[in-house]
């Protein structure tokens, strides 16, 4: 009887941990629309897609949609466009998202930037930011509220040969740093340019499916660090891959797309469709995707 049970415990238990995976999945997925919404809703209620962020940049530029000149995510930007109107009441535009009243709502937990197959991220001593986009002090040992999901803002070089994007305006993702994205300028078409995608587990760092003993760029869901450009990447989760057989994602959560769903990642699209891509997608696919006005006509993906 015992060995009988053993049996059947054998074969349920893969099942019962594929049916928890799929509700994650559905999850993850349903977040990624709700932030594809807050997108829309903004471009209806403002006509443009927010910047991916406000850096360093805006303290000299002062766009008129950041007057301050203070560094922001856009995760705080479409909030006002989302069930989270409370959090929004309480930041503070005139300020940094590092400095008081702001990083204490950046402790408050928003469950729809959080993938639910991600395990909580340790506690880590937060450095002073490592980027030029930020200028961020060291923030200790503070226990901001996270987030498993970023915009990507274009390509690197060599990624390709022979190379479909010889000019840098060919290479920009659907919204960029310190600057908004009227909808005329998704030439390539909303339903055919990816928006959100995961990146999951920051602050910790991942590379080839293990966990490091590095700080991530971002720290938090208000962090204005994390935007991305794609990068040629290695298997062992490191830059520098030859061109034309970089990894799409699932090498490193450090600036790539990244998830803990086996074998995919979620996507939202500009259209506000979400979708799970397979890791082995073609890489010219892949960048195809992620550009917004080079017209190219992304394949079967």
């Amino acid at each position: 009887m015992i060995a009988i049970i053993g049996v059947l415990v054998g074969l349920l238990l893969p099942a019962v941990q594929a049916a928890r995976e799929s509700a994650r999945r559905n999850a993850c997925s349903s977040n990624l629309r709700q932030i594809g919404i807050a997108f829309q809703t903004c471009v209806d209620a403002k006509k443009y897609l927010p910047a991916a962020c406000y850096t360093t940049a805006s303290a000299t530029s002062k766009p008129a949609q950041n007057p301050a000149g203070k560094e922001h995510s856009w995760r705080v930007l479409v909030m006002p466009f989302m069930e989270e109107q409370a959090i929004a009441n309480a930041y503070d535009w005139s300020k940094h998202w590092y400095e008081e009243p702001n990083l204490t709502t950046a402790r408050q937990r928003v469950a729809v930037y959080r993938c639910p197959s991600v395990s909580p991220p340790t506690t880590v001593n937060i450095p002073a930011s490592p980027d030029s986009d930020s200028n961020r002090p060291a923030l200790g040992s503070l226990p901001l509220a996270t987030t498993d999901y970023e915009v990507c803002t274009g390509l690197k070089t060599g990624l390709l040969s022979p190379n479909p994007y010889p000019s840098s305006a060919q290479r920009v993702g659907i919204v960029d740093k310190d600057v908004v994205t009227p909808i005329r300028q998704v030439t390539d078409g909303l339903s055919k340019t990816i928006l959100a995608m995961e990146c999951a587990a920051r602050p910790d760092t991942w590379r080839a499916q293990s966990k490091t003993m590095e700080v991530n760029q971002c720290v938090g869901w208000a962090d204005s660090l994390g935007p991305f450009k794609v990068d040629p990447m290695l298997p062992n989760g490191q830059k520098g891959a030859a061109v034309n057989v970089g990894m799409p994602m699932n090498s490193a959560n450090d600036g790539e797309v990244y998830s803990f769903h086996p074998g995919t990642a979620a996507f939202v699209f500009g259209d506000g469709a979400t979708r799970f891509i397979a890791d082995t997608v073609d890489l010219k696919t892949f960048c195809a995707l992620m550009t917004r006005t080079a017209g190219d006509t992304p394949g079967d993906f």
